[in-house]
């Protein structure tokens, strides 16, 4: 069967993030802390432009894939490298879902409005409760817009998991789920680290979000 030049670049691709998935969890494991950030975000740097070389071969109809992937370099670079100004970091990565729920409309051929709706009055409702429990901050806040935006994109993106794209999209939005649930523990339950939960979770970020960063990124070029 001969290759084309579209399955030749997934293949590369792959192959490539899979090297660089397998180096920097040696390196978590390993404890070469400072070399693991650096693999990982040069691992997101090759996301970022397979997305871009794969949308203009395919001659895809939108750059919202690559545009999300330019936001998500964006947190990264905050919240892993510089390892500060979160808030910067987390309005990133919303925007970032923006463009995914942006890039959901196309897929599925309509605007959601009522799933816009929705996550609206869902956010709304989040930032009352923080403000009640007395836990209301900027990060606190637009941590919740995020986590809600990918929450929904992942349940619009199941309605077409028979496609190969709405494939893609779930499983990827799953993983980022559950990436975001490790840094959630990490965060929240500092008191329980002697049990090596707290291990696990910081281990298990990188071990879910780049392949969640993977499964994202080999839907660009796609709009069905």
């Amino acid at each position: 069967m001969r290759l084309s030049g579209k399955n030749i670049l997934r293949a590369v691709f792959v192959a490539v993030a899979s090297a660089v998935y397998c180096a920097f969890l040696i390196l978590d494991l390993s404890g070469s802390v400072s070399a693991g950030i650096v693999v990982k975000y040069a691992g997101m740097l090759w996301c970022f432009a397979f997305s871009c070389a794969f949308m203009v071969l395919t001659r895809g109809k939108t750059a919202l894939v690559p545009l999300a992937l330019l936001f998500t370099l964006i947190a990264d670079l905050f919240l892993l490298v510089i390892d500060a100004y979160y808030e910067i970091g987390v309005a990133a990565f919303i925007a970032a879902q923006s463009a995914y729920f942006a890039h959901i409309c196309v897929v599925r051929s309509k605007f959601l409005r009522v799933s816009l709706v929705v996550r609206a009055c869902v956010v709304a409702a989040l930032e009352i409760g923080l403000a009640i429990a007395g836990a209301f901050s900027l990060l606190n806040a637009l941590a919740a817009a995020y986590f809600t935006m990918l929450v929904f994109n992942c349940a619009d993106s199941a309605v077409i998991f028979r496609s190969r794209i709405g494939k893609l999209l779930t499983i990827g939005f799953a993983l980022f789920i559950l990436c975001d649930i490790c840094v959630g523990l990490t965060n929240i339950l500092p008191s329980v680290a002697a049990s090596g939960v707290i291990g696990f979770t910081t281990f298990g970020m990188w071990l879910f979000y780049y392949p969640s960063q993977i499964m994202l990124t080999l839907c660009a070029g796609e709009e069905k």
